[in-house]
């Protein structure tokens, strides 16, 4: 009886790290039926999503058609796909909000896409995400050796556990029991804590500033104006509808562009600055999208570099304790009580 418990104990101990090794996007894309599109957006989707629908355009198919044509990137491309095939006039259809839909509605004007801008979106979108694999594979790894260090103990006291009956007979006893109770409290403590400061490390998706002046540059150089442009972006941010609110009102320019100050005051500078001067605008839009993209990278590597030193504390502090309540101290106590025994 004794030891059918240990070894329950085990198996418990292992499944959960056996199953989390199997990847459960990998297991829910082979049980997905044949054609199901991706759930998330890849990086490098967007980019050639645009590129064939720039072609198509280019060679005189219909905006419809060029839509239908394209490898889908995402769940909601799909979606519009699907509507468009519903018979869905292009703009209803472009009705539906994520940032790869928004961009392709901003390069919209009058009913027509530009292939222009689809191309030019489709080349800042390309160096975005050459930028952002980099610091997404950086993240990866550090939350590889995030799993590995918060699971190597109970890998360890399972091996044990399989392989020592002493241990199976002994591990049921209260001190070995509340060993490994502290122990996996310490785990789960941090494992909390350093996915959190993985997470905070910000290798996610573009920022709604870079994404605003994305879909402003795309619709400014597919001919549309500063009004239209704040409008066709108004479902990114409530302050970006404000301020495409205060233009349809006709407020003061400059009083509506202070609306953007909320989510990206380097923009409402460019516009009202080239409002009040004359200048052109695309590429003072572009110019500032890069640019904030560039700054993005930046300091989302600095906090990267910073991750391992941020880490000491509840590797320390929590995930070595752990290693040792779970792994070393069950064993170490059965052990004395079989050379007391």
């Amino acid at each position: 009886m004794v030891e059918l418990t240990a070894t329950l104990l085990a198996w418990l101990c292992a499944a959960p790290l056996v199953w989390r090794a199997c990847d459960s996007r990998l297991v829910r894309a082979r049980l997905a039926p044949a054609g199901t599109p991706p759930p998330h957006v890849s990086a490098t989707d967007v980019p050639g999503f645009l590129d064939s629908v720039a072609r198509s355009v280019r060679a005189g198919e219909s905006n419809v058609t060029a839509v239908l044509a394209a490898p889908s990137c995402s769940r909601s491309m799909t979606s519009v796909q699907r509507d468009l095939k519903h018979g869905l006039p292009l703009r209803d259809a472009l009705e539906r909000f994520s940032p790869e839909v928004l961009l392709l509605r901003s390069c919209l004007h009058h009913g027509v896409l530009s292939a222009d801008a689809l191309e030019h979106a489709a080349r800042s979108e390309r160096r975005n995400a050459a930028g952002l694999a980099e610091t997404r594979a950086a993240v990866a790894s550090a939350r590889h050796s995030m799993r590995v260090l918060t699971r190597l103990p109970f890998v360890l006291l399972a091996a044990a556990l399989l392989l020592s009956g002493h241990v199976r007979s002994g591990i049921i006893a209260p001190l070995p029991l509340l060993s490994i109770g502290a122990g996996c409290t310490a785990s789960a403590v941090g494992a909390a804590w350093l996915r959190r400061l993985v997470g905070d490390s910000g290798a996610g998706a573009a920022t709604v500033a870079e994404q605003l002046c994305r879909s402003v540059a795309a619709h400014l150089r597919a001919g549309g104006t500063v009004e239209s442009a704040v409008s066709v972006a108004a479902p990114l941010h409530p302050a970006v509808a404000a301020a495409a609110a205060g233009l349809a009102a006709g407020h003061p320019f400059t009083h509506a562009m202070n609306e953007l100050s909320g989510v990206c005051p380097e923009l409402g500078n460019v516009l009202v600055a080239a409002h009040r001067d004359g200048r052109p605008l695309v590429a003072a839009v572009s110019e500032l999208a890069d640019d904030i993209a560039a700054r993005s990278a930046t300091d989302t590597r600095a906090v990267i570099a910073r991750l391992p030193v941020r880490a000491t504390v509840p590797l320390v502090g929590c995930v070595l304790p752990a290693f040792v309540l779970v792994a070393m101290v069950p064993v170490g106590i059965v052990a004395l009580g079989q050379l007391h025994g």
